[in-house]
């Protein structure tokens, strides 16, 4: 699975100070300031946030080392609201950071996404053709398994969240484990070239070598910190400039730290179980999963609609723990699903990664170069704060997890109706025709709609009814086909799940 998104993090007050901010206009006593966007250099951008953000410093980096005077940072408070304004909002209406301004206008947000435009318009080397697929399977892998595993730790370290549990080094060591495993054969995370996929991992690791984080207790795994020791001594003045607010709020904390006494280190899981892989097709792919999971869907639904007789699909029973069987570690170290093999051998995992990867080389009609930013911002958002909302209701109807609070519902709709707003001006996310960003959403949409789900009580909006409603139009027998599984596996908990008296929709202001 692939889910995570950009967040917008609280900014601590004054670790060190960023320079005066002269973008408030005055107002009479009483009233906030408002926030106004500065304009973008020439052919350029103009990136906003706050400098103290994990997220904001790999846009930061990016855009010191590769865009030079086509590069402006503007500070937007989030501690003081400013996001809220109505300029940021026109960039961005999930008012989060980082977001920028390119000088034509074009608002984009999602680190991830943003890292990816800038680097094919402004330093291709930086996100090259060969390297693609283990890039987005990086920074997929930061934004979910990583990014859950490190916040516990880093957000203490900043002091927004409280102590992390006595397990959480252990948890965070295992996913940088198997990140080293699978993807730091060279110097860095895509070889022995600094990419894109190392500026959005490295302010994470930064967080965790730092005085104030050692002080709790944590210690950086070796091969991580040579990692860390080798792009800072690349990236030089670009780096210490880009981190300082970062490296100078963390440590402003360090007194206010407790040492913890975190659990030894486990062992990655050995391989056990005797599920094989089969064979892919010729010049195709061999996809692997559970068809219940609404993440293999995605893929379930591209193979069946772009690539005919290349594309097999096979049982993996995760519930079975066939996940952990030698073959299927041999092409996802992180055994989880969807994974994927194609006839040359290549490894795929991480859904969107899988989706922009098959896309490019069998249906680049659904990935058009036009439409690849709001595409890839909509797949991020769905694997960040729609997964996040989306989990508690849908997995309850799937039986995994118990019922949801009472503002599930509530919270649930805000993330679709500023979704409907950013992405569908047309039929579907990015225009009129499905791309890979509807391939992503629907199996999720769809959930919300069957009778297991409107029994626990939950509506879905009337803007997303008709989305789902026309891809099933257009897709007929494929999407058929593709949630079958998935929705026995949801019917079959309908006697289980109890109505819930959701909270009333916010009212937007």
């Amino acid at each position: 699975m692939g889910c995570g998104g950009s967040k917008a993090q609280p900014a601590a007050a004054a670790a060190a100070e960023p320079a005066k901010d002269t973008t408030l206009l005055a107002k009479p006593e009483g009233e906030k300031p408002v926030w106004k966007i500065e304009a973008a250099p020439d052919g350029g951008m103009i990136l906003c946030g706050h400098p103290g953000s994990g997220n904001v410093v790999p846009i930061m980096l990016f855009g010191a080392v590769h865009m030079k005077d086509k590069y402006k940072f503007q500070m937007c408070d989030i501690m003081q609201g400013e996001q809220m304004s109505p300029d940021f909002l026109a960039m961005n209406p999930f008012h989060q950071v980082p977001s920028a301004k390119m000088a034509d206008g074009q608002g984009i947000y999602e680190s991830a996404a943003m890292l990816r435009c800038l680097a094919l318009k402004f330093a291709p080397e930086t996100y090259p053709a060969d390297k693609q697929l283990i890039i987005d399977m990086v920074m997929d892998k930061r934004q979910t398994d990583l990014y859950q595993a490190w916040s516990p730790i880093g957000y203490y370290a900043m002091q927004i969240k409280p102590a992390p549990e006595k397990d959480a080094a252990k948890k965070l060591n295992l996913v940088l484990a198997n990140m080293a495993k699978q993807f730091l054969s060279g110097k860095y995370l895509a070889g022995d070239t600094l990419t894109i996929a190392d500026y959005l991992v490295l302010p994470l690791i930064l967080t965790l070598s730092l005085a104030a984080t050692s002080g709790m207790g944590y210690k950086v795994p070796a091969r991580w910190e040579q990692y860390l020791a080798d792009a800072q001594v690349e990236l030089g003045q670009n780096w210490t400039e880009s981190t300082k607010v970062h490296e100078g709020w963390v440590g402003s904390n360090k007194e206010k730290i407790d040492f913890i006494e975190f659990e030894a280190d486990g062992e990655l899981p050995p391989a056990s179980g005797d599920w094989k892989i089969e064979a892919a097709p010729a010049d195709g792919l061999l996809l692997c999963g559970h068809p219940g999971s609404g993440n293999v869907i995605c893929q379930m639904i591209f193979g069946l609609a772009h690539m005919k007789d290349k594309y097999k699909f096979q049982m993996c029973d995760i519930m079975k723990g066939e996940q952990m069987s030698a073959d299927f570690l041999a092409m996802n170290a992180f055994h989880q699903v969807p994974s994927g093999k194609m006839a040359d051998g290549t490894n795929l995992f991480e859904s969107s990664a899988m989706l922009r990867y098959l896309a490019l080389k069998f249906a680049p009609e659904t990935y058009p170069a036009d439409k690849r930013m709001i595409i890839d911002m909509a797949m991020d958002k769905r694997q960040g704060d729609l997964y996040t909302v989306w989990g508690p209701i849908a997995y309850y109807s799937m039986g995994i997890k118990p019922a949801p609070e009472k503002d599930g519902a509530k919270k649930l709709n805000a993330v679709l109706a500023t979704m409907a707003t950013a992405f569908l001006t047309g039929k579907y996310i990015a225009g009129d025709k499905l791309s890979i960003a509807d391939y992503s959403i629907l199996p999720l949409i769809n959930t919300l709609t069957l009778p297991t789900t409107q029994k626990v009580g939950y509506k879905l909006p009337e803007r997303w009814a008709k989305y789902l409603a026309d891809a099933k139009a257009d897709l007929g027998e494929v999407f058929t086909e593709a949630v079958k599984v998935h929705e026995g596996w949801v019917a079959s908990n309908e006697s289980k799940v109890e109505a819930i008296e959701f909270e009333a929709d916010a009212v937007a202001v």
